[in-house]
C-alpha cells in the first residue's frame, strides 16, 4: 500500500541534502549534496456498477505496540561510507545480501563528497526491482514527530523493513559537543519503536560513537534533514 495509506491521493515532490558522513574529526567530513525525488500515489479506479461502493476510510494495518527488527548490522569502512553501509542493513531486511564496497560502486561513493541521494535512492531502487517494495523519501522536520514515528512504525512494525534516516550528523544526541558546528550529511537506519516510551532504535554506522541508540522520536526529528525519512511502502 503506498503512502496513501495515511493520507488518500498523497503526492510528494521533495528535495533531500544527502549524504556525506559524520566522522570523528571535522577534516574526516564530506560535504552534504542535493537530490531531488517524485513519489506518486496511483489513482484509484472507479467501481464497476455491480461492485458494492467502497469504504470511505480503507483498512490500515496497525502496527503493535513494539517491534525490533532482525539486522544485518554493519559499520562504515570508511569516513563517507555511511549510505552504502546503512544500505546493507536496510536490504538485509529484505532478505537481500550485498558487500558495502559493492553497494558503493552502484551508489557512485566517493571521497570526500560520500553518496549523493539521487544515486543511492537509484542502487536501492534497483536492488526492490523484483519485489513488492518501492522506496522514496518524505517527512519534513515540520511535519511534526508524530507522524515521523507513525511512518517508521509502520515500516518496521507491520512491513518487517528498516528504512533509512539523513540526519545531520552533529545534531545526533551522541554526537553533541563533537567536532565543528558545521552541518555534514549522514545516513543512519531505524530498525525498531516503543508506542509507549514515543521512542525509535537507529544504528548509526559510524563506529566510533555509533552502533544501537534509542532515542525519542522527538529527538530524532531535530536531528532530521529535510526529507529526510526513506520510507518504503508496497
Amino acid at each position: 500500500m503506498p503512502r496513501g495509506r495515511w493520507v488518500a491521493g498523497l503526492a510528494a515532490a521533495t528535495a533531500v541534502v544527502l549524504a556525506g558522513c559524520g566522522a570523528g574529526a571535522a577534516r574526516d567530513r564530506g560535504p552534504a549534496d542535493g537530490a531531488r525525488a517524485l513519489a506518486d500515489t496511483p489513482a484509484a479506479s472507479a467501481p464497476s456498477a455491480s461492485a458494492p461502493a467502497p469504504s470511505a476510510s480503507p483498512t490500515v494495518p496497525v502496527p503493535p505496540v513494539s517491534h525490533r527488527l532482525r539486522m544485518t548490522r554493519e559499520f562504515q569502512t570508511t569516513s563517507y561510507n555511511c549510505a552504502p553501509a546503512s544500505g546493507v542493513m536496510s536490504l538485509s531486511t529484505f532478505h537481500i545480501k550485498v558487500r558495502q564496497s559493492a553497494l558503493a560502486r552502484k551508489m557512485r561513493t566517493k571521497y570526500p563528497k560520500g553518496t549523493t541521494g539521487d544515486n543511492a535512492m537509484s542502487a536501492l531502487r534497483g536492488y526492490l526491482a523484483h519485489t513488492p517494495y518501492s522506496l522514496t523519501f518524505d517527512a519534513w522536520p515540520s511535519s511534526g514527530s508524530t507522524y515521523l514515528f507513525r511512518e517508521v512504525s509502520y515500516d518496521v512494525g507491520v512491513l518487517h523493513r528498516a528504512p533509512l534516516v539523513a540526519v545531520w550528523w552533529e545534531r545526533l544526541p551522541w554526537n553533541r559537543g563533537i567536532g565543528s558546528r558545521h552541518k555534514t550529511g549522514h545516513i543512519i537506519v531505524a530498525y525498531g519503536y516503543d508506542q509507549k516510551k514515543r521512542t525509535i532504535t537507529v544504528f548509526d554506522p559510524w563506529r566510533p560513537t555509533g552502533g544501537t541508540h534509542t532515542l525519542r522520536a522527538s529527538a530524532l526529528l531535530k536531528a532530521l534533514q529535510p526529507s529526510g525519512l526513506y520510507y518504503i511502502y508496497t
